[in-house]
């Protein structure tokens, strides 16, 4: 079902670039960088990647000029065809160390109602706009999707310990401690076996929604100016041996875990209401009937413990005047009532609970916060939003959701409410470029 592959990338060329921290070349995601995050990254290396993820002055231009005066400059080297194994060993949020694999590779793109790659949230046209302005100006996929399938019987840890076993090619530490680690693979046999590994399954967005549609977009675009697709299936300097082939517009970079591996996890984003009559919702408590609430009074942790043992939807209230309140949904009824286009395992979620019952439907809380809705993944900023105005701030605190969840609910042609999920770390960019343009590597 899934075409996972290697492909002609390009990458940095660590020797050319003499004293740079290999390391200091990755970055965030452009989602999760502040302005003040991205000055900082820019200013410590010249040479990072995040002058393509987030070019100077938000301008695609500037991006593509600097692209390809790297790839003129030896900055970049083309030349070979494989796959990128990336090992980040972290804590989360949750204070737990743990260590997840992915793989660097080109996946074929598939609209969603080919049911081959599947959309779990919702996306928004500014964001998708912008990601294809910067492809459309640079010829490339600068950022990669974060992709998963589900396969307890065949790891990815275990198809690439013999490459794992080696001392990587890249290494380096980000500001929150995430040692990442990277294997460049060229060969032939071991890039078939995960293409093989990966073929049989359907393939979840865990991040990057927006990349991904900006990559369809691209695509289309190029359909419609009814430009010939090049195809390269060896023989040339750039691409590498004849095993591989890019398929340019029609493919995206892409980071594939399998979730059935250890260090899979998804985190919560937290909901903060602001200006919102907390009222409404007792009030809504009492009429509906459909939440049972325990009062904790300030003691956040131990209604959050209360709440890691449900096995029915909850979430923590906190603030509004009344502290923390652990509220549970007990009766499937009332998830059917609240949620009847959903399917099960959407019903079974917490985030859908929240949003049927409270926010968007029931008490429609939402609509009643003056100040808006904010989401936050950190629990302090959380609490300290409520501190700032505790009688008209709300805080919907989450937990973490089963990756098999997830995908069970993409499974069933559904997407989840914005900010469902939190795959943690992000996948870093700039441990390789996919050119989308066969004219960037001198090909068109």
């Amino acid at each position: 079902m899934a075409d996972a592959r290697a492909f002609p990338w390009l990458r940095y060329d660590v020797e050319e670039i003499g004293g740079a921290d290999p390391g200091r070349l990755l970055a965030p995601p452009y989602d999760v960088i502040t302005e003040a995050e991205r000055e900082r990254l820019a200013t410590e290396e010249p040479l990072g990647s995040i002058h393509l993820e987030l070019p100077k002055d938000a301008d695609p231009q500037n991006a593509a000029a600097l692209l390809r005066e790297w790839i003129e400059s030896g900055v970049l080297e083309a030349g070979e065809v494989g796959v990128a194994v990336v090992r980040q060993r972290f804590v989360g949020p949750d204070g737990v160390r743990r260590t997840r694999t992915a793989v660097c590779c080109e996946v074929q793109l598939h609209a969603f109602a080919e049911g081959i790659v599947l959309p779990h949230e919702r996306t928004f046209d500014a964001p998708r706009i912008a990601r294809t302005e910067l492809m459309r100006a640079t010829g490339a996929n600068i950022s990669p999707v974060f992709l998963a399938y589900h396969d307890p019987s065949r790891s990815l840890v275990d198809l690439f310990a013999s490459v794992t076993d080696e001392q990587p090619d890249v290494t380096g530490v980000d500001p929150d401690g995430t040692q990442t680690a990277v294997w460049y693979v060229t060969d032939v046999a071991l890039c078939e076996a995960f293409s093989q590994a990966v073929r049989p399954h359907q393939l979840l967005i865990a991040d990057g929604h927006h990349r991904y549609t900006a990559a369809l977009a691209y695509r289309d675009e190029v359909a419609a100016r009814a430009r010939p697709a090049l195809r390269v299936a060896g023989g040339s300097d750039h691409v590498g041996p004849p095993h591989t082939s890019s398929s340019w517009q029609d493919g995206v970079l892409a980071m594939v875990v399998n979730s059935a591996d250890p260090g899979i996890v998804v985190f919560p984003t937290h909901r903060v209401l602001r200006g919102v009559d907390a009222a409404r919702l007792d009030r809504f408590i009492v009429e509906a009937g459909a939440i049972e609430a325990e009062p904790f009074g300030e003691d956040v942790e131990a209604a959050l413990a209360a709440l890691e043992l449900l096995d029915v939807p909850g979430f923590v209230a906190y603030g509004g005047g009344q502290g923390a309140r652990l509220l549970r949904v007990p009766d499937e009824l009332d998830m059917q009532l609240a949620a009847p286009d959903s399917c099960d395992a959407s019903r079974r979620l917490d985030v859908t609970a929240l949003h049927a019952l409270l926010l968007d439907g029931g008490a429609v809380l939402a609509d009643h916060a003056r100040g808006g809705v904010a989401y936050t993944r950190s629990l302090d900023e959380a609490r300290a939003w409520v501190a700032e105005a505790p009688s008209d701030t709300l805080a919907f605190l989450m937990r973490g959701v089963d990756p098999a969840a997830v995908l069970e609910v993409a499974q069933a042609g559904e997407v989840l409410p914005q900010k469902s999920t939190y795959y943690y770390p992000k996948v870093p960019t700039g441990v390789a470029f996919r050119a989308v343009d066969p004219a960037l590597l001198g090909l068109g």
